[in-house]
């Protein structure tokens, strides 16, 4: 489209007439970032910035909420710009500090000082810089940051005293007193389940307030305390699937962006259809995880739910994928046992297709793939023959392992098991 440009010309030709012209700056560097005009972008952002910042006489006032390219936009979305996209942390503080100097002491430039501290690893700094804006004016944002820096430094319950503070506090949009209620259960998750599910109700007034993204959370942290928390009894445990699953859906129906929360609540659903039997709803699932983010394991559980339903190529063709995910550019196993349990499910598939003239040459390759004989191969060999009725070969293979690979203390049983059925 023409269009970027056309825009981009105009807000200059705007600026030529007018300089000190801030909407025009503001709205030009929105447009070049949107081109990914990056470093064209910032000063634009820096000028808007300036003409704003001295016309205040660099003194804070709190500015309406959401005010497109007021204060709070801008120092956020700069400190985005230049901290984090173009990697310029170091010049991002020094003029922040500049700005400080200057006496412009605002709690939004203190929380994006501390952001920027945090990108140069200055960690304690950065807690410092947070704490100093909520001093100056708890806000939105200075609350999120520092409690998110809390969670990561492992300081739940410090995380869990903010939130509970300030969501407990006047002032708050309605959406922002709802983010701090699902913070908060969303820390005590990781401490006490039981205990989330009696906070998150403290939250459910405020669903219609909330954005779809929110009342998503709302819904998946719900979800993951009743798993957490579920009875042992197959009675009760199907019970809580059956309104995880429910709950689940509908929050899909609200919310379906591709992104790692739904990925997060869709592997907990895929968890549930294997529990459950529900291949054809595990598979919807599965595939269109795997269009967001390929993943071995996942792949497993799709091949699995394949060869249950007797779709023995398609199962092929995902423990094939699974395999080769699972072993690095040098063939090694990044995790043997899952690079074993797609090996067996592949050997399993190939089997009930009536496609066991390819085996062999599966084995070899694996054993190539290895960079030589690989112990693991023998072992699945003989298993597999012994699986087939071919006690001969099992045998064989399985002396082979052990004679070569004393080290699998394992094998001198296997070999005196199939040879005891030999007998």
């Amino acid at each position: 489209s023409e269009l970027p440009t056309l825009a981009i010309g105009k807000f200059k030709e705007a600026i030529a007439i007018y300089p000190d012209y801030a909407v025009a700056e503001g709205l030009l560097a929105v447009t070049l970032e949107a081109n990914l005009d990056h470093e064209e972008a910032l000063p634009h952002y820096l000028r808007d910035l300036e003409i704003q910042l001295e016309a205040s006489e660099y003194t804070y006032s709190p500015e309406p909420h959401a005010t497109p390219l007021g204060m709070v936009e801008l120092l956020t979305g700069v400190t985005n710009l230049r901290a984090y996209t173009l990697d310029d942390a170091q010049g991002h503080l020094t003029w922040l500090d500049g700005l400080l100097q200057k006496g412009y002491e605002s709690p939004h430039a203190y929380y994006n000082r501390g952001r920027t501290l945090l990108k140069l690893g200055r960690i304690g700094e950065g807690e410092t810089a947070y704490r100093k804006s909520l001093e100056l004016e708890p806000t939105f944002l200075g609350v999120r940051y520092l409690g998110e820096l809390l969670r990561k430094t492992g300081r739940h319950g410090e995380a869990l005293a903010l939130y509970d503070l300030h969501s407990r506090a006047d002032g708050w949009y309605p959406a922002e007193r709802a983010e701090f209620l699902l913070r908060r259960a969303d820390a005590e998750l990781g401490v006490d389940p039981t205990k989330t599910l009696e906070s998150i109700e403290t939250a459910r007034p405020l669903i219609p307030s909330m954005t779809t993204e929110q009342t998503f959370r709302f819904s998946w942290i719900w979800a993951q305390a009743m798993l957490e928390t579920m009875p042992a009894d197959p009675g009760g445990r199907a019970e809580v699937l059956d309104k995880v699953q429910a709950e689940l859906g509908g929050a899909f129906n609200r919310f379906n962006e591709a992104n790692d929360l739904t990925y997060s609540a869709r592997y907990a659903l895929v968890n549930i259809f294997v529990e459950t039997g529900s291949y054809e709803e595990l598979i919807d699932t599965a595939e269109e995880m795997l269009n967001y983010r390929p993943a071995p394991v996942l792949r497993t559980r799709l091949a699995a739910a394949y060869g249950a339903l007797g779709e023995y190529d398609k199962a092929i063709d995902n423990w094939t994928g699974a395999a080769a995910e699972l072993v690095d550019e040098d063939g090694a196993p990044i995790d043997r046992e899952s690079l074993l349990t797609a090996r067996r499910g592949l050997l399993q598939s190939l089997t009930a297709a009536g496609r066991t003239d390819e085996i062999p040459a599966a084995f070899t390759g694996w054993h190539a793939l290895a960079g030589g004989q690989d112990p693991w191969t023998l072992s699945l060999e003989a298993d597999w023959y012994a699986g087939q009725g071919n006690l001969d070969m099992a045998v064989e293979r399985a002396q082979e392992l052990a004679s070569k690979h004393p080290e699998i203390t394992e094998a001198a049983g296997l070999v005196a098991q199939l040879e005891t059925w030999q007998a």
